[in-house]
Order: C-alpha cells, then structure tokens, then sequence
C-alpha cells in the first residue's frame, strides 16, 4: 500500500496500488499492453480470469457505447460490388478549432447530443452548436477549465461538469448544466474527505437516474442532481475504500477492503434515490474492477494488479455472474488512453460497444498480408450468456475498424481514414452483412486520422468526431470537432 492510506473517507483505486501498477493494467486490455484473456466456461462459478502477456501495437450521450434504439435508417445507397452498399452523399458539414488550446496540450472530456444539437466542453465553456450549420447556440462559460464530465446523462438532458480551481492539477468543482435548455444549475465544491493526504486529482463523474456520483483522489459522495445535496452513504469502514461509480441505467459502486497486502473487492448495485445497496457481488480475492463498460446489461473490467491478469466479466440483473469473456487467441484492445494513470473515473475507456446480448470489442491493429495494404484489425462479437465468440470476425479490409454503437441488434462501426482516404460509418447486421451508412470525404483525411482517437458519435445521419485532448499551434491536434453529413 503507498504512504498516506485512506483517510475517514479513502478515495479511489489509486489509494490502494502504487499509481504506475494501476496504469500497467488501466483498462483490461491496455494500450502499450495488451492482455489476452481467457476465463471459465460461464457456468455461474468462479469469475477468476487467467491472462497471458503479450506486445501491443503503437443509454445516453446519448452513450454511443450501450443499445441505441433504430432511428437512424441508412441514406441512399448503392452496391461497391464488394457486398458492401457505399453512401456517397456525406461531405463536411462544419469544423471547430479550439484556438485558445496552449501549446502543451489540454484535456477536453465531454461531448454529447441532444436533439438537435451537438454540445462540446474545451477550455472553461460548454457550448452547444447546431448539429447541422455548427452555429453556437448557446455557450456556458465556467470559473475553470473544464476537467471531469459524466459520459450520461438524466432522462431531461442534464450532465454533470467537474472544473478546476486554484490548482490546474486538481479538479475540485462540480455543476450541472441543462444540455437542452443551455442553462447552468447549481455549482459546488465537492466535499472535504478530513484526511491527511487530501486531495481532488483525477475526479470522475457519472450519472444514473437523478443521482450523481463522484470519486476523487481522496474521497467520494453521491449527489442529487436536483439541488446537488449529498445522499447519506454507509460509513467507510478503516482499510476500505471506494474504487469508483459506474452509471447510466443502473448505478453501481465498485469498493475494496484490505487485509494486510490482500485486497477484496465488491461492486454494488445501489438505489439511485436512497444510496441504499441492492445487491453485491464479490470479486475473486486480489481482483478489483478498473472500468465499467456497460450498466444495463452490466459488463465490467476487473484486473489483479500484481499479477498483471484481467477479464471483462458479465453479471445478471442481480448481480449473480453471467459469464466471462473469452476472446481465445484474439488481442483484445478497446481505446483505453492513458487517463488511468491518476484518474478515478471507471468510464474511460471507448471503442466497444454493447446490446442487451452482445459485446463488441476490436482487437490490436496488425499489418495486412498483402504488399501495400496498410494497417487492419476486427471486431469480434461475444455472445454475453456464453461469453463464446458469436462467429467470423468482423473486418473491412486494409482499414482499422472501431464499435462506435449498436442500433436495435446491428453494430454501428466506423472504419477510420487512411491516409489518402475518409472514413466510414457501417452498420453491421447480426449476421454479418454491411451497410454503408455514411462515408467522410478523403480531403479530411489527415484531420480525421487524430480525431479518431477522441469521441465518434453517429446521430440523426452525422457523424461527429470530437477531440478528448487538443493541442495548440500543431495542425490538426488543435481541431475539436468535425461534423460529417449529408449536404
């Protein structure tokens, strides 16, 4: 355990391991590292993965990553005759540049649409744009830079912003803003923890109903979005402390206790409006969930930090195990980032996607066989009771594909920009068959090679791409959105 253990109120899973162990394993599949993982054969029993090491390469949000309902039929479209029907009718609609982005690089977190809108968070405002002209709507301009944001958000389109203070490193405010009406709503600091090692690094923020949940480096508390008073927790019992919230349908608390060097780990599912547990599931011992990817159904990372072994492990309703995945001799590697360094968030990672009985995760890119083909991956689909490979791997060839969401039982991926050539956004039918539904212009290519890396979201027949880090005076890594669509 590093100096400084938890206080009356221990903070997040940085409490527990020494900050460069939780990087090595920051999401179950990292990405300088990739873990393959393999599990038992879903029988309800024992959840405790088994991982092998081996080298990598280089509900809301509406949340690009949970089932999204089908309200996006494709546009007119014709056959490739590659089997793939092609959309050429989408061109750039609009583009941001966050001018005043310093030379060093800053964070960007938060990025949602509502309605008509397309609402972005840079520097110390949230601004709402057209989703089609890019013009501002509305702007709210904050007392900080922005540095935490709920990827969720309540059935009425509010979200919940974390800013700095005095302190660039620490980010010790909370608000709420109204994506829809444009308005700002309470603002507080979070709470003190009374611990000799306080501090407000690395804070994250979710959403589940009307309730808030925070998890900061010494401390955490549920918050009502309403009027932003706490809701009454159970007191932290000493060697214990609080690993982070998961939100979106459901709210989950994933917390651990220590025994000497022996860590036991639990995750929750609590009631929104009272904080009260519903029912808890215990990990096998030395394990601790990293990343929740889903709420409804519920899928999570857990990782064993000192055996550097993980798994991405499903659960039923009551939180009675589901299965584990197993994804065999495939390299599983969603977008994880390095923000699991020093952050407290179990929501970072991206580039997966999941329905109500799948999972779809991409694997670590590999150089195509062919002379000149360029860098490719796939998608593989795991079925969530079974926790088996639902088939073929899902490909496009010579390109790198990405889960960006799932429309009723297809997947939405979007095949990223070669370096003369645009992106795509396919939907992939449960049996295999893609469908182009909107195709970027190859003269972006270079700009939207890096914001591929950021936030992809597909709505309303656009496609937005917006940056998660911007950097000024170094071309396109100043860009923080670009909007692609019919014209």
């Amino acid at each position: 355990m590093p100096p400084g253990g938890p206080g009356p109120r221990p903070g997040g899973r940085n409490r527990l391991i020494a900050i460069v162990a939780a990087a090595v394993a920051a999401c179950v599949i990292a990405g300088g590292t990739v873990w393959a993982i393999s599990g038992d054969d879903g029988d309800g029993g024992d959840d405790k993965p088994q991982a092998e090491r081996s080298d990598a390469g280089g509900e809301d949000r509406k949340s690009p990553t949970e089932e999204q309902p089908e309200d996006d039929a494709a546009t007119p479209s014709e056959d490739d005759g590659n089997g793939r029907e092609m959309d050429a009718s989408a061109g750039e609609l609009w583009k941001k540049v966050a001018k005043d982005a310093p030379r060093r690089g800053q964070d960007t977190p938060g990025t949602w649409t509502v309605g008509d809108q397309l609402v972005k968070a840079s520097m110390d405002t949230v601004i709402g744009y057209d989703a089609a002209t890019g013009d501002e709507k509305w702007t709210v301009k904050l007392k900080g830079d922005v540095c935490a944001a709920s990827r969720h958000t309540t059935s009425d389109d509010k979200v919940v912003v974390g800013y700095t203070g005095k302190s660039d490193d620490e980010c010790p405010n909370v608000t709420v803003i109204d994506l829809a009406k444009g308005k700002q709503g309470w603002k507080k600091a979070l709470p003190k923890s009374g611990g000799f090692a306080e501090n407000y690094i690395g804070t994250g923020l979710t959403i589940s109903g009307q309730t808030i949940g925070a998890t900061w480096g010494s401390g955490n508390t549920l918050l009502r979005v309403k009027d932003g008073k706490e809701i009454k927790q159970p007191e932290t019992k000493a060697g214990c402390g609080v690993d982070g919230y998961g939100g979106g349908k459901s709210l989950l608390k994933a917390d651990h206790c220590l025994n000497g060097d022996v860590a036991t780990s639990t995750v929750k599912e609590l009631n929104p409006k009272t904080g009260k547990t519903r029912w808890t599931h215990k990990l096998p011992q030395g394990y601790q969930v990293n990343q929740v990817y889903s709420t409804s159904p519920i899928v999570l990372g857990i990782v064993d930090n000192d055996k550097k072994t993980g798994s991405i492990v499903a659960l039923d309703g009551k939180g009675k195990k589901r299965s584990t995945l197993d994804p065999g001799k495939a390299k599983i590697q969603p977008k994880c980032g390095i923000g699991g360094i020093t952050s407290n968030s179990l929501e970072l990672c991206s580039g997966y996607a999941v329905s109500q009985d799948r999972m779809y995760l991409p694997t670590k890119m590999e150089r195509g066989g062919e002379p000149g083909e360029g860098l490719s991956n796939e998608i593989h689909a795991f079925d969530l009771d079974s926790g088996k490979s639902t088939g073929k791997p899902i490909t496009m060839k010579g390109r790198l594909v990405t889960p960006i969401g799932t429309r009723g039982s297809s997947l939405l991926m979007f095949g990223q920009p070669g370096y003369d050539s645009g992106g795509e956004v396919v939907s992939v039918s449960s049996g295999g068959k893609q469908k182009s539904l909107l195709k970027t212009p190859d003269s972006a290519s270079s700009t939207q090679r890096v914001l591929t890396e950021g936030d992809l979201l597909y709505h309303q027949k656009r496609l937005f791409m917006a940056s998660t880090r911007v950097q000024g005076g170094n071309g396109a890594y100043d860009t923080l959105i670009l909007a692609f669509g019919p014209e």
